[in-house]
């Protein structure tokens, strides 16, 4: 809940806005940091179709840090201050048109 008169901390800029809270650190936080893919070396030779040269989720490593002393803040629901327009979509054609 928003109240009136009150000054909230946000990450602003043209395309969105999104509020942000301090969050208090418990003895039980961690940050997990997982690679989205793995390194694999461009020289290898392997195909992208072979399924074998794909490692598996359990074979990417997993980094674990303390939070202890780092101040944490999460950012809440992002909202949108710039439409965005959809490739095909008839307000695209509408915007591009009136801008020429």
């Amino acid at each position: 809940n928003m109240q009136r008169e009150r000054m909230y901390t946000t990450v602003y800029n043209q395309m969105f806005m999104a509020s942000i809270s301090e969050h208090k650190n418990q003895a039980n936080d961690f940050l997990l940091v997982r690679p989205k893919k793995s390194q694999r070396a461009s020289s290898s030779g392997t195909s992208r179709r072979n399924a074998s040269a794909v490692p598996k989720v359990a074979e990417r490593p997993a980094y674990i840090r303390e939070l202890s002393g780092v101040p944490l803040y999460s950012v809440g629901q992002t909202m949108p201050r710039t439409e965005v327009f959809h490739p095909g979509k008839i307000e695209l054609k509408h915007f591009l048109k009136d801008l020429w």
